[in-house]
């Protein structure tokens, strides 16, 4: 997977993607954080810019479309990883 930061957009095995903001947001955080479990608060505090008030609905649903577009399986993801009970990471072996 390519990340180009100046067009906002990734290319990945699935094709060229122009994400939008928040996508590029999250998918950009998690990269620069590789290999580190980052909580939902974390996540959600950084992205969003805001106090996180316990609403996992907007990080699931952005994880889900980004594995959608970045991973060759989203049911098996290699880039983005579920750590149950504390939130995701962005694997180290990619």
């Amino acid at each position: 997977m390519t990340i180009d930061f100046n067009s906002r957009s990734i290319v990945t095995i699935n094709g060229e993607y122009e994400l939008p903001p928040k996508e590029f947001d999250l998918l950009l955080f998690l990269a620069k954080n590789q290999g580190k479990i980052l909580t939902k608060q974390q996540i959600y505090e950084k992205v969003w810019g805001e106090e996180y008030v316990y609403d996992d609905s907007n990080i699931m649903a952005i994880i889900s479309r980004l594995r959608k577009k970045i991973e060759e399986n989203p049911g098996s993801p290699k880039y983005i990883q579920t750590v149950k009970g504390i939130g995701y990471r962005f694997s180290k072996e990619v």
